[in-house]
């Protein structure tokens, strides 16, 4: 009896199949099949399981995690926050500008040295930050042009602006004041518009945002919206809290 042959299964390179609910599954498929170089039709299916029953919130450790059962080397970029923002007062201030009564017009004769609690430190980080792709921005219950003429002296023209800093008037309310439902609307506003996604769709990304604030109710209730990345600053925005923090983010190589 002749013995039969078993035809040779010709595998395609289709893109892995992901929950529909995920807005990054096509960009981490993509990055996925890419990096893979020569692949398998085993290795498409493991790829297409893990993105699978992976959690849709937790979309920067699915890459990471299917790289690494797959058996190729992830990259670090995979795990880098999307955003940061920071509070201003007692964050990146060392001082309160809203209860110090500061106006815009004091601001340009005021010490950047004395009254942001680490100067040279953010810069560093902002530069790094932009330079890795990582979106930056401010939440704050105080003044816009208060906070704009600190930015432009501290970082320059331009790295921050309307767009990423929120204050209480763009939420229905004067600058000066809290907004209704503390830091939380001002998240989700930033986080929809920097990194383009609907508002009804910022809790399968609000894990990618990294928030700095001194107010425990404000990260108590970031957290509680889904943005777990939040970071309460006892001592300010400075290079030590930094390093305190730095591993719990997954970030200790990021100012390397």
């Amino acid at each position: 009896c002749k013995a039969r042959t078993r035809p040779v299964a010709h595998t395609t390179t289709q893109r892995p199949q992901a929950s529909s609910s995920d807005p990054d599954a096509h960009r981490i498929s993509d990055a996925l099949l890419k990096s893979c170089g020569a692949r398998t039709s085993y290795l498409e299916k493991r790829i297409r399981y893990i993105i699978r029953s992976a959690s849709v919130q937790n979309t920067a450790a699915i890459a990471a995690k299917a790289m690494e059962r797959c058996g190729f080397p992830s990259t670090s970029s995979e795990s880098l926050p999307s955003l940061v923002v920071w509070d201003f007062d007692l964050t990146l201030l060392s001082i309160h500008s809203w209860g110090a009564r500061i106006h815009p017009s004091d601001v340009a004769h005021r010490s950047l040295e004395q009254d942001i609690a680490d100067l040279e430190f953010f810069r560093a980080f902002v530069k790094r930050a932009l330079a890795k792709g990582v979106q930056v921005a401010i939440a704050s219950f105080g003044v816009y042009e208060v906070i704009q003429g600190y930015m432009d002296r501290a970082v320059g023209p331009g790295v921050f602006t309307r767009d990423n800093i929120s204050t209480p008037s763009q939420h229905g309310t004067k600058d000066g004041h809290v907004v209704e439902g503390g830091k939380v609307p001002q998240l989700r506003s930033l986080t929809s518009r920097l990194l383009q996604v609907p508002m009804h769709g910022v809790a399968t990304v609000a894990s990618r945002v990294v928030f700095f604030d001194d107010s425990r109710e404000n990260i108590a209730g970031a957290k509680h919206d889904g943005f777990t990345q939040s970071i309460l600053t006892t001592q300010f925005f400075t290079r030590h809290l930094w390093d305190e923090v730095k591993g719990s983010l997954g970030m200790e190589n990021f100012l390397d």
